[in-house]
């Protein structure tokens, strides 16, 4: 019974130590953002255009994760740097779907998404060591060419970013950029793009240029969002969450939502 109860006490600290690691980590592991994918030609995007040199010379901090990418954020605030979750990808059998859409993203809504870099084949030629640190501090260097990543211009979430300008009492500051948001869908709806996963919560932010979508993993060309009658509804439900928000808390800019909404 001793012998019976000390294994059941091992394998308890053993799950327990494990979730905890997986806890402080974030579950992030260098081994997941590794892959063995061979070239694959329609990864290729348009052009691999140059980058400052300071974007990549800077180190990077660990920022959060979602269900495609861990993302770290530069020294200077001003961009995020997101490696795939190769692991994730692999398990739900996604990698192809996935970077048709950040490719789609790239090549046809670069400024909507912030998107500066797309790295998803592994290269020869660009010589860069990228020096980041995780969620627990630990720091790791590897090199870029053999890494699948994209980088993007660091953009604040939308909704607590309208509520500090109306908090501020820079109410037209808000128009403009709820005016953004809405051009945003809709400019991208009329290229043909249908978004799977537009919720506004967590995918839309600003920066200085505007409104910018900040998941760009969930595209697919689809002629039919040219249909205003489409893309129309496919805006009021995007912008549904926004809309119940600015009704409790900011009533006239509801009003000014609905003008946008209807003017086509």
């Amino acid at each position: 019974m001793k012998t019976y109860l000390k294994v059941l006490l091992g394998l308890g600290l053993a799950v327990g130590t494990e979730r905890f690691c997986y806890h402080v980590t974030d579950g992030f592991a260098e081994v997941k953002i590794r892959s063995t994918y061979s070239y694959h030609p329609e990864w290729e995007p348009s052009e691999y255009p140059a980058l400052a040199a300071d974007v990549l010379d800077q180190p990077y901090r660990y920022l959060g994760r979602g269900a495609q990418c861990y993302a770290f954020l530069s020294e200077d605030g001003k961009y995020v740097l997101k490696f795939f979750r190769h692991d994730h990808l692999r398990r739900k059998g996604k990698v192809l779907r996935d970077f048709a859409s950040y490719k789609i993203a790239f090549d046809a809504l670069r400024a909507e998404t912030g998107l500066l870099y797309l790295h998803l084949n592994k290269t020869k030629n660009m010589g860069k060591t990228l020096t980041f640190f995780d969620k627990i501090g630990v720091r790791h260097r590897v090199n870029l060419d053999e890494m699948e990543f994209l980088v993007q211009r660091k953009a604040e979430l939308a909704l607590p970013t309208l509520k500090q300008w109306l908090d501020a009492g820079e109410v037209d500051k808000a128009k403009e950029g709820i005016s953004s948001l809405v051009n945003l869908v809709r400019e991208r709806c009329k290229k043909g793009i249908f978004d799977k996963d537009p919720d506004f919560r967590t995918n839309f932010g600003f920066t200085a240029m505007g409104a910018m979508q900040l998941d760009a993993g969930r595209f697919r060309w689809d002629p039919k969002e040219k249909d205003p009658k489409i893309y129309q509804n496919e805006l009021r439900s995007i912008t549904q969450g926004l809309q119940q928000w600015l009704e409790k808390e900011y009533p006239e800019l509801s009003l000014y939502l609905e003008q946008l909404l209807a003017s086509g």
